[in-house]
C-alpha cells in the first residue's frame, strides 16, 4: 500500500468540516443523500481526513449546505495554523 502525504492545511479544514457536519447532526451518507449524490460521502471523508485537497466551490458549497460563512471557515483556519506554529 501507497502511504498518502498528508497536507497540514488539509487536515486541519478537515477537522473544521467535520466538526460542522457533526455539530449540525448529519452522518456522511445524510450529506450524500442531501445532495442528491452531489458530494459522495467517500470524498467528503477524505476531505475531512486530510486525504484530499478541497477546492474553493466544493467548500463553498459544502459551507452553503451547512450555513457557515465562509469568512468564519477561513478565520478559524487562520486561527488553526497560528496555534500550530
Amino acid at each position: 500500500m501507497v502511504p498518502v502525504k498528508v497536507d497540514k492545511t488539509n487536515v486541519r479544514t478537515g477537522v473544521i468540516l467535520r466538526v460542522l457536519r457533526k455539530h449540525r447532526g448529519h452522518s456522511l451518507k445524510d450529506i450524500e443523500e442531501l445532495t442528491n449524490g452531489n458530494v459522495k460521502a467517500s470524498i467528503l471523508s477524505a476531505y475531512e481526513r486530510g486525504e484530499r485537497a478541497i477546492t474553493v466551490p466544493r467548500l463553498l458549497y459544502i459551507l452553503d449546505l451547512y450555513n457557515y460563512k465562509a469568512s468564519s471557515f477561513f478565520y478559524r483556519l487562520e486561527k488553526a495554523e497560528e496555534e500550530l506554529q
